[in-house]
């Protein structure tokens, strides 16, 4: 059988991973993101290896600030070539001569520094290429990060707390666009028995049991991990924290109230938020669909909630749209071999020789500049917390919800959101009904829900 393209599963990682190289502002902005201040949570990932993106973003800074350590270098040498002869030959017969050796020495160490440029460029193309073109892992391709960096981020990827900013729409803001911008399920279902005048051929029905919200997401989340109908499926229950109420949960924060919220929380804390959650924190039970290679990703929240013998539900949609045009520049501009490469590496050189020249000695300026700035900042919000003013604790953003573009979203797009997200409220309220008649509960009121939802046409068009 003919095997048709497909695109591989870290395509939208990849993609972000060259475009550090490629885009230097890209890479600062990358790295103040999922570095921060310290203290703010970072947003989930969503299709996303942040380790492997970060590993990246680091390995091209470090490249441009050693050559702008070596273009100072430069600098030095330039002065020299200069100063040091005329300075000996002033006022006497060998001055002319002189000058024209000094000609001689500055274009010197002006080759000099377009080589540099040159192996700058090549050093930062040639890692883009690799991530476009070979089958490199994204993560194996870039020096490793430190340890405790290393070990942030990777916590962050497995998470099972999602802390979002008092300022955000909706507690679902990282996780892309939400679908008609509304939850789609939000009303009381009384528990009532099983009529029995229904069933009195069928014997005597069993008497309704109590339903434990608990014990419903769990049923839930291993019915669907089962029986879901969507290939390759991500379930997690997720405790989604406000940040300004983060610092109120005392599990959330094992190394001090001084460092940025845990994204691991205790099974105790998150199941708090099932049966008996706060005004704001709740649990929900996160199915997460990636496909396209990361480009695509679906979700859909789902929250239970049991009160006074009636039972809320509430479903939310969200889709992360595929990478806008401004962070896939790396793949269009690439050359297609290792000639090329050259090519570029050395025509580009010599065109961002001035600038670079001039950020030798302005770049380190505004870097020491703005980490002063920085730490200032750090020890302000240091202080604050230990006089117990504690900050918004949430993310401001997620990067999936930073790069993505929602007008990106095409036919094809649009077609595999709406059957994951079909098939999910499908198999949703089939394993409904199976716990309400397990718990011998009436499903009338239920079904009826269901064939609503299930008809809802779903809007995929970006907020404005």
């Amino acid at each position: 059988m003919t095997e048709l393209p497909v695109a591989p599963l870290d395509a939208a990682t990849r993609t972000l991973c060259a475009q550090a190289y490629w885009d230097l502002g890209f890479a600062r902005e990358a790295e103040e993101l999922l570095l921060g201040d310290g203290f703010s949570a970072i947003g989930p990932p969503v299709g996303l290896n942040l380790p492997a993106v970060l590993q990246h973003v680091q390995h091209s800074l470090r490249i441009r600030r050693q050559r702008d350590r070596a273009l100072l270098l430069c600098w030095v040498l330039a002065a020299f070539c200069v100063a040091g002869p005329l300075l000996i030959t002033r006022n006497t017969k060998d001055f002319a001569p002189t000058t024209f050796g000094v000609a001689c020495g500055l274009g010197s160490v002006a080759a000099l520094a377009w080589t540099l440029c040159t192996v700058a460029r090549w050093l930062r193309v040639y890692p883009a290429f690799a991530m476009l073109r070979a089958s490199a892992s994204p993560v194996a391709s870039a020096p490793p990060l430190p340890p405790d960096m290393h070990g942030q981020i990777v916590a962050d990827q497995g998470t099972n707390v999602v802390c979002y900013a008092a300022g955000s729409p909706t507690p679902f803001a990282g996780f892309g666009e939400l679908v008609d911008d509304k939850v789609m399920v939000h009303l009381p279902l009384v528990m009532v028995p099983v009529n029995a005048r229904e069933k009195k051929d069928k014997g005597t029905p069993a008497p309704t049991q109590p339903i434990d919200a608990t014990d419903l997401h769990i049923f839930l989340r291993n019915e669907m991990g089962r029986d879901s109908g969507v290939k390759g499926l991500e379930i997690v229950s997720n405790l989604f924290v406000r940040g300004d109420a983060a610092n109120g949960i005392k599990g959330l924060w094992p190394g001090g109230k001084e460092t940025r919220p845990s994204r691991q929380a205790h099974a105790l804390i998150y199941s708090a938020g099932i049966n008996d959650p706060g005004d704001r924190a709740q649990t929900y039970l996160t199915f997460q669909a990636v496909r396209h290679g990361g480009m695509l990703v679906v979700t859909m929240h789902v929250r239970i909630r049991e009160q006074h013998e009636r039972m809320s539900l509430e479903i939310a949609s969200v889709v992360a749209a595929p990478l806008a045009g401004k962070y896939t520049t790396a793949g269009g501009g690439i050359p297609r071999s290792a000639g090329g490469l050259r090519a570029h590496a050395r025509w580009w050189a010599l065109m961002e020789l001035p600038a670079a020249l001039t950020e030798a000695w302005t770049g380190p300026v505004i870097r020491f500049v703005t980490r002063r700035l920085k730490l200032r900042a750090r020890m302000e919000t240091l202080r604050a917390i230990r006089a117990g003013r504690m900050p918004d604790r949430g993310a401001r953003t997620s990067m999936r919800r930073w790069v993505m573009d929602p007008a990106r979203i095409q036919y094809q797009e649009e077609a595999d959101a709406r059957d994951i997200l079909q098939r999910l409220r499908k198999a949703l309220f089939d394993h409904l009904v199976d716990y309400f008649e397990m718990h011998g509960i009436a499903t009338d009121e239920l079904l009826r829900i269901r064939d609503n939802v299930l008809i809802v046409e779903m809007n995929f068009k970006p907020q404005v």
